[in-house]
């Protein structure tokens, strides 16, 4: 700017960092005021404005001193020492330090029964890898097939390549798709070599050639990974019963100095780590293999391994909250997408996270006290399993092994609800779900109990995939708070009683609200009693269509009558009447 009684021209260098500051913050989508960040909207920011934030980085070092915290505002730390490390320089530094508002916590693992058995460790990651290549059968394998760029199978003969005219192999150099796959025959060759006869007999009988050269070479591969895979296997079983991992987490949360966004996961997303030309891609680089072989699993893979079913690292979901409040800091928003249940603490450490005192409990509850947001995100419990019997499965059946899970499981979502500050809840159970033997009908995790005792009150609150009693619908409804002013209810399944009285005292504390405008509700993919009953299934994976009901308007009908939006009359009131 030039201004025109002839004083020094001004510019964006002469603004006051608080107001650089704002600017900057135009480019970051992230950022909330009532303390941490909401990691949802962290995807909302994009490429061009993340590369704008880094190129104000170079302009000067004002410019790199105000943009460069926009660039670090979530840490993500995993179940290991380096990982750890890594963190606490982080925090010292004092720009990056001073920017970090939320911390992801990975807890991938290795679970003992790999990390001792040489057969069962390569039984399971030629499994793994299979899978990661993304083979629909071991025959494809046998008879030579590979899936091509596009996602189409052809037939892989030595080093001609049977193809149609419109396959797309431009990401990949000439050959090197073919030797990824013969690579990757090679490694499963290893791999049967130890299953078999633990790497002492030739490739005589194999169903197809390789190069015995290079199964050599992966046999070689496959005893360096399971080495190191034993050595890390220990150094994170040191981590999770001393405690020294949650309490370096605690004392980071406690060094920011500031409230924070905690997410808890039992793993990253595997789409962050394939190679850039596809996943076969990995056997062309026997680095990024030795990696694939050493890296921890989710809860959801490592469930697939033999032995014992125990995720030690499931006592870090408890102890975490607790230690960070003892370190004296301080978490507003909490997204957590994986449950403990004992099932998941092996003897030595149960009786420590079992939680099963009253001051345990107490901890856990003042360690939530001051919580803002609370997010349960398509929530995956994976316990104990009985003949491919899923945990929901079992509680259907009211099988006593697993009464004392789910008494766990609703006390601790219960404690972690008791906040008398929370502004936001979401309850996500759409994982926990599971079949009926008699019908093959899917049915929703019972755990309507939460919300009779627990009752959270918050400004909104959404709930998904659960399944509930009339009375406890009922007490939920007539609990509301009057401060709350968005409800989301989707897939709710009641499995016993009727819909009509729940739904009419929902309108009668939500109506007057939702024609002012001053109140937001969602109502989809409700059954039971007079929606009609959930689709039936083969398969415990959440159905596309929930309501087997032709007359799926019902639902639309309903929502207007409960809002008071032109409908006076509750239309299951007259289906009952015209039924009778």
């Amino acid at each position: 700017m030039h201004p025109d009684d002839g004083s020094r021209p001004t510019g964006m260098l002469s603004l006051s960092v608080e107001l650089l500051d704002q600017i900057f913050r135009c480019f970051d989508h992230s950022f909330v005021d009532r303390g941490g960040i909401d990691l949802d909207l962290i995807h909302e920011q994009s490429a061009e404005d993340r590369r704008t934030i880094q190129h104000l980085r170079l302009v000067c070092r004002l410019f790199h001193n105000v943009a460069s915290p926009i660039l670090f505002t979530v840490m993500r730390i995993s179940l290991d020492k380096q990982s750890l490390d890594r963190a606490q320089c982080i925090v010292q530094h004092p720009i990056f330090g001073a920017s970090v508002r939320g911390i992801q916590v990975y807890l991938e693992y290795r679970p003992a029964s790999l990390a001792s058995e040489m057969r069962e460790y390569v039984e399971f990651q030629k499994r793994s890898l299979g899978d990661y290549v993304n083979y629909r059968t071991p025959s494809d394998v046998r008879s030579g097939h590979v899936r091509s760029s596009n996602g189409r199978f052809i037939k892989v003969d030595g080093d001609q390549e049977k193809r149609d005219e419109d396959d797309n192999f431009d990401i990949w150099a000439p050959g090197d798709e073919t030797k990824a796959f013969l690579n990757f025959r090679a490694f499963i060759a290893a791999c049967d070599r130890f299953i078999k006869h633990q790497g002492n007999i030739s490739g005589s009988g194999r169903l197809f050639a390789v190069n015995e050269g290079l199964v050599d070479q992966y046999i070689q591969l496959i005893l360096r990974s399971f080495s190191e895979y034993s050595k890390r296997y220990d150094e994170q079983m040191e981590l999770i019963i001393s405690k020294s991992f949650v309490d370096t987490v605690a004392q980071i949360v406690s060094r920011l100095g500031r409230p924070i966004t905690l997410q808890v996961d039992d793993g990253e997303q595997s789409h962050q780590k394939l190679p850039v030309r596809g996943r076969l891609a990995i056997c062309l680089d026997d680095e990024a293999l030795f990696r694939f072989l050493v890296a921890p699993h989710k809860w959801t893979d490592a469930d697939k391994a033999g032995g014992p079913k125990l995720i030690t690292p499931a006592r870090v979901v408890p102890d975490l909250s607790v230690a960070i409040n003892k370190a004296g800091g301080v978490v507003s928003r909490y997204e957590l997408s994986c449950l403990p249940d004992p099932h998941h603490f092996d003897t030595e450490s149960s009786k420590e996270s079992d939680m099963s005192d009253r001051d345990a409990w107490g901890n856990l509850r003042e360690s939530f006290r001051g919580l803002k947001v609370l997010r349960l995100k398509g929530m995956a419990l994976k316990a104990l399993r009985l003949k491919g019997t899923s945990f929901i499965q079992l509680l259907v059946q009211r099988r006593p092994p697993l009464a004392r899970d789910k008494r766990y499981l609703e006390k601790y979502l219960q404690t972690i609800l008791s906040g008398q500050f929370l502004e936001e809840v979401v309850l996500d159970f759409s994982l926990l779900t599971g079949l009926t033997y008699e019908n093959g009908a899917i049915i929703w995790c019972p755990l309507g109990t939460i919300l009779q005792t627990s009752r959270p009150q918050a400004i909104k609150i959404t709930i998904r995939c659960m399944s509930l009693s009339q009375i406890e619908l009922e007490d939920f409804f007539q609990s509301m708070d009057p401060k709350t002013e968005s409800l989301c209810l989707q897939g709710l399944n009641l499995v016993d009683g009727s819909w009509i009285r729940p739904l009419a005292i929902l309108k009668e504390r939500v109506a007057p609200r939702c024609v002012q405008g001053t109140f937001s509700l969602v109502l989809k993919d409700l059954t039971g009693a007079e929606l009609g009953p959930m689709k039936r299934m083969t398969t415990g994976a959440p159905p596309l269509k929930i309501n087997e009901r032709e007359d799926v308007g019902i639902l639309e009908v309903v929502t207007r009558y409960v809002r008071g939006d032109g409908v006076t009359e509750n239309p299951l009131q007259a289906e009952a009447d015209l039924s009778d």
